[in-house]
């Protein structure tokens, strides 16, 4: 498992450069300003990065080589799943620097954590289960469908009703906090599942 998380990292900084350049940048803005979709974009590419490095070992034909090497599929499918997780603890924490950094914070703001852990795990729950079963090329379709649907749901939602997140007690959030888990965890099994059927 650990060599299949150092390939993925290894992708992410050979082949993930504009998309880590971006977390950045949004991350840099909205760290000056309030607006909730700047501040989710950054999330919604953390957990549609994983999805991107299955791409590139299709195209590699690392899916085939997998095989033949002492990884299961389980495995080769959890360290998709692990990264996502890694990556979005890792835009999390450059918000919250970049939050620090402005004399700003939104660390106190329970709710808002949901909305954004919420919002990267989600995007990787839907994707990811689609991208294994019918592969990159037809599994683009649900790649773009997740970009514009989250985005719209943050511009739309968000910016226009940023009072949902204030609003939201601590047991609420704390329940679509273990929601947005739970279908995480189910999405998962369901890719194992998936991968391991599935012929190459």
């Amino acid at each position: 498992m650990k060599g299949l998380l150092l390939k993925d990292y290894y992708m992410t900084v050979k082949y993930c450069r504009m998309l880590i350049l971006m977390v950045l940048i949004f991350a840099a803005v909205s760290a000056v300003s309030n607006s909730i979709f700047l501040i989710s974009y950054p999330f919604i590419i953390a957990g549609v990065l994983p999805v991107s490095l299955y791409a590139y070992d299709e195209k590699s034909g690392w899916c085939s080589y997998a095989d033949a090497m002492p990884y299961s599929r389980a495995q080769q499918v959890s360290a998709k799943y692990i990264s996502a997780l890694v990556f979005i603890c890792l835009v999390m924490l450059i918000c919250t620097v970049g939050k620090a950094l402005t004399g700003d914070s939104f660390i106190e703001d329970f709710s808002l954590l949901v909305m954004l852990c919420g919002t990267g795990l989600l995007s990787a729950a839907v994707l990811l289960p689609f991208v294994l079963k019918f592969g990159s090329e037809k599994g683009r379709w649900a790649y773009y469908a997740v970009i514009i649907i989250a985005c719209v749901i943050a511009a739309a939602v968000f910016d226009t009703g940023s009072a949902v997140a204030s609003e939201l007690t601590g047991t609420a959030a704390a329940c679509i906090l273990a929601g947005c888990v739970l279908l995480f965890g189910l999405s998962w099994l369901l890719s194992i599942k998936i991968y391991e059927k599935r012929e190459l």
